[in-house]
């Protein structure tokens, strides 16, 4: 009797766990210490995780995984696809796939470049980010393997995405039209935009024609004007204290220095509730309360706090300097209505 002749049958559930594997390993081989080859190694199952979910997804679909020579898709036709057939993706997120694509094909094909920590990070955690909630969105029943928390910890100070490309565009015109890592990331982008690739020959005729005073108009520079950035912080709260960060946009801010952190006991630093402000001063409740949000004190660090009282509450609270600043103003200013 003759033998069947086995059919290999392509399951996008494999796909799909095995993407959520290669993203796992990813972010253990970031994070790994010793630094010998861990960035392209990264950046390699990184890509490999994306290219698998998203052919998943095509196999789910009953969409063809090939081009029309027959060859398997490559990541970068695979991640447009999710967005311009399915719209599964943001443009914003096609755009730091892609870059990362093009990273992976410098560490695949060549001696990768250096990176600056705070570009790596940036383009991993947001590209993550939106694995996470594809995985959600798509694969629900993989959901849990995926949607874990990591341990991050920097005994460095790192800055944004945003700080790391404007110093390089800070170069000079022949350094930028020869810094591959610039090159790479706009050639991510480029694909991003048009799904072919930006030669070196139209890179360096872009970089001249715009250089210096339009250089906004790279594409690098527009994602940046239009992406979050992030950057990791350790929080060590003491006992009895919170963790309660403060972000404030600073012009020529020195790197690594954005974010400003506040240690603070409420009860103590913020002693006044509305109705302290308005016994100690002679005035009501309602006017008190209608005078701080006039005179912006209301929602300013230096004099307000919003303490959480329960599940929906929410009680205003205000220190010291309030109430000296209110007690002076309704001096200077005796027929002050904050009403009109």
């Amino acid at each position: 009797m003759r033998k069947r002749k086995r059919v290999f049958r392509i399951n996008y559930r494999d796909f799909a766990k095995k993407a959520i594997d290669a993203a796992i390993l990813s972010i253990e081989l970031f994070n790994r210490p010793r630094q010998q080859h861990k960035i392209e190694s990264a950046l390699i199952t990184h890509v490999q995780a994306w290219e698998l979910v998203g052919k998943a997804f095509l196999l789910r679909q009953k969409r063809s995984i090939s081009d029309r020579g027959g060859k398997t898709l490559t990541a970068e036709k695979t991640i447009n696809k999710l967005q311009s057939d399915f719209n599964k993706i943001t443009p914003l997120e096609v755009q730091t796939i892609q870059q990362l694509i093009s990273l992976r094909n410098e560490a695949t094909h060549s001696v990768l470049i250096n990176i600056p920590e705070e570009i790596l990070i940036h383009l991993f955690h947001y590209s993550l980010k939106c694995f996470n909630n594809f995985i959600k969105s798509n694969f629900r029943r993989y959901f849990k393997e995926i949607n874990q928390n990591f341990l991050s910890i920097s005994f460095t100070k790192t800055s944004t995405y945003a700080y790391g490309v404007n110093k390089l565009l800070r170069s000079k015109r022949a350094r930028l039209i020869d810094n591959q890592l610039l090159y790479a990331l706009e050639k991510g982008l480029y694909f991003a935009k048009h799904n072919s690739y930006l030669s070196r020959e139209k890179w360096k005729e872009k970089v001249k024609t715009l250089f210096p005073k339009q250089l906004k108009k790279l594409y690098v520079k527009e994602y940046l004007e239009k992406h979050d950035n992030i950057i990791f912080v350790p929080v060590e709260a003491p006992k009895g204290y919170g963790a309660n960060i403060h972000l404030q946009k600073i012009r020529g801010a020195p790197r690594g220095f954005p974010v400003h952190i506040m240690r603070t006991d409420p009860d103590r630093d913020f002693p006044y509730f509305t109705s302290d402000l308005a016994k100690k001063l002679g005035k009501s409740i309602p006017f008190i309360s209608k005078a701080t949000s006039r005179l912006r004190l209301k929602g300013n660090r230096d004099f307000h706090l919003e303490v959480r009282s329960s599940h929906k509450g929410r009680v205003q609270k205000y220190n010291d300097k309030t109430l000296t600043y209110l007690a002076n103003y309704f001096k200077k200013k005796p027929d002050f209505n904050p009403f009109k």
